[in-house]
């Protein structure tokens, strides 16, 4: 059995939804991502200024001449340290995205230790000379020097889980630090709502392709059919009539055809008229000449020639 010699080859048609998808994946792609990106920069910066809002309200809320007396666990049930409390509920059910609201300090032993937290539940309360052991860097590093409201670079975890923290100082009468106030934005939130934004993205990108196939095929079917004109023209077929018209380049493509098709027509006309005026002469040189049965025949045969020609 002979094998195929036919190629394999991807019709035009599948060219140009394949290009013009790929083309307008790609192009949404890049601006999904880069969008998505700039989102997130813009998304964290405006999450960063309004954290620092918030712990410079918290600062504002505390009474640091209370906190100043606040030294024991014991003094948990007095009254300064439950009005200490109760303001930093305030700040802390005020905005949604506040998770923990607490106020530390340094002890004799240069550790951080909490002194005022939120918090009612057992589990999540930090309750007054609990030591921070996993404090941040900043934290560690920098804690007396904190004189403004700032907020991490980056997440931090501990053992209640990874936040973006903020914290702010604030000062007694004296003009002396007398702790500082953190605040933490669960991470989770956060990735929520990059997660979110991001399935927006996805989904704009997903109708791009789906739009853009919808084009493809549209246009590639408009082109196959000015393809299947030119094949019955070369086919000696003079039907354009699924070639579709317009005042565009596809109509310019038709009229072209079609001009070609009418020179073609014209030129085979002229030539019929020759091959009948040459038959018409060479049977009146027959009919005059006078001439031997060979001759005669070879003459029959060339008019019978001609003629086949003529269809």
């Amino acid at each position: 059995m002979e094998k195929s010699n036919h190629k394999k080859y991807l019709s035009i048609k599948t060219k140009i939804i394949l290009g013009i998808v790929s083309f307008t994946l790609v192009f949404m792609g890049l601006i999904s991502y880069l969008s998505y990106l700039n989102f997130k920069s813009v998304s964290r910066e405006d999450l960063n200024h309004h954290l620092l809002n918030l712990v410079k309200t918290a600062a504002i809320h505390i009474d640091a001449e209370k906190h100043k007396f606040i030294k024991t666990r014991g003094d948990e049930e007095t009254e300064a340290y439950k009005d200490l409390k109760k303001s930093l509920q305030i700040v802390r059910d005020n905005d949604s995205h506040i998770t923990y609201v607490y106020t530390m300090r340094k002890n004799d032993k240069n550790e951080i230790e909490f002194v005022v937290d939120a918090e009612e539940s057992e589990e999540d309360i930090s309750h007054i000379g609990d030591i921070y052991d996993d404090a941040s860097d900043l934290l560690k590093n920098d804690f007396e020097n904190i004189n403004r409201a700032i907020t991490e670079k980056d997440f931090t975890t501990d053992k209640w889980g990874t936040w973006l923290s903020g914290y702010a100082p604030f000062y007694d009468m004296d003009g002396k630090l007398e702790g500082i106030v953190g605040v933490d934005i669960r991470a989770e939130d956060i990735s929520a709502q990059n997660k979110k934004v991001f399935n927006i993205y996805l989904i704009t990108f997903l109708l791009a392709g789906l739009l853009a196939s919808l084009v493809g095929f549209s246009l590639s079917k408009r082109i196959t059919r000015s393809l299947e004109s030119l094949t019955n023209m070369l086919k000696d077929e003079r039907n354009l009539g699924v070639f579709p018209s317009g005042n565009d380049e596809v109509g310019e493509l038709k009229n072209a055809f079609e001009n070609i098709l009418n020179k073609s027509t014209e030129s085979r006309i002229k030539s019929e008229e020759f091959l009948v005026n040459k038959i018409k002469e060479l049977e009146n040189i027959s009919k005059n000449m006078v001439c031997n049965d060979l001759e005669t025949r070879k003459l029959k045969e060339e008019i019978a020639e001609l003629k086949n020609k003529l269809g």
